[in-house]
């Protein structure tokens, strides 16, 4: 479970502190039910819950920010596929540049140039 800051970014929510936020949103829920019954309706923890797994975003606070979400899953960022250049130095694959004298990295193929 992830809550917004007041500049916008998400962070996560503690695991021991989630009750306190869902509890926060409950009583948001009522509050909101107060005010009209129609539009907003009573939440339970539970339904609080589905709701966060489902993929929806669910207010805690009065304030525009106070926001709850389940944390998005995160893609696995791709490992680098390194190379040993003939000027000794191991680097990424890509950066590699060819010279007349083989293969270098960007600083020794500028130390060559000079």
């Amino acid at each position: 479970m992830e809550r917004r800051l007041s500049n916008g970014n998400w962070i996560p929510v503690p695991e021991d502190q989630e009750n306190i936020f869902l509890d926060q949103a409950v009583e948001d829920s009522a509050r909101q039910n107060r005010y009209d019954a129609t539009r907003y309706p009573l939440l339970s923890r539970s339904e609080i819950r589905s709701a966060l797994s489902s993929g929806k975003e669910v207010r805690h606070g009065t304030d525009w920010y106070e926001s709850l979400r389940n944390a998005p899953v995160r893609k696995p960022v791709p490992e680098i596929e390194k190379t040993l250049c003939q000027c000794g130095h191991r680097i990424a694959k890509m950066l590699v540049m060819n010279t007349s004298g083989g293969t270098s990295c960007p600083d020794c193929y500028d130390r060559m140039s000079e």
